[in-house]
């Protein structure tokens, strides 16, 4: 499995990137494709989470308690179920992938990560750090996303 990594800003922090527009939605519609739930942070009271989710949220399992463990205890962790009923609501969150954030004039949840019916990461983010990984598998296909730059290939695991 290849993984890569999209970046927020260039090496030298001059430049900065995001995911919008029509490459985010391509984006959101590769995890709908190929995933069957998905997590966020909430941080603060302040955060706004449509509550049209509600009906599709999950237990949390281990393995997603320990990816937003860097957290604390401070906030909370919600996992839903993904369904052509909540797309709407997840895209309504924001409309550009750095903007999943609590912070910079915004209140929303942060970090999503997108699961494969076996719980194994498809996209993961760690937005206050200014990146997000994708993880596809043979037959998943990514080219019309990872071909826009800045996406860079990492590893081959």
């Amino acid at each position: 499995m290849a993984e890569y990594r999209f970046y927020d800003t260039d090496i030298i922090g001059f430049t900065e990137y995001d995911i919008a527009g029509s490459e985010y939605e391509a984006l959101i519609d590769k995890c709908f494709a190929y995933c069957t739930s998905f997590s966020f942070y909430v941080r603060s009271t302040e955060v706004v989470v449509p509550g049209e989710l509600e009906p599709y949220r999950l237990p949390l399992t281990p393995s997603i308690k320990a990816y937003y463990q860097h957290y604390g205890d401070g906030g909370q962790i919600h996992h839903y179920r993904l369904s052509q009923y909540n797309r709407g609501s997840i895209h309504s969150v924001a409309d550009s992938i750095f903007k999943w954030i609590d912070g910079w004039g915004y209140h929303n949840p942060e970090d999503p990560v997108f699961y494969r019916s076996d719980g194994s990461i498809f996209l993961a983010s760690c937005i206050h750090e200014g990146c997000i990984s994708l993880f596809p598998r043979a037959g998943e296909e990514v080219s019309d996303i990872i071909t826009n730059p800045p996406w860079l290939r990492i590893a081959n695991t």
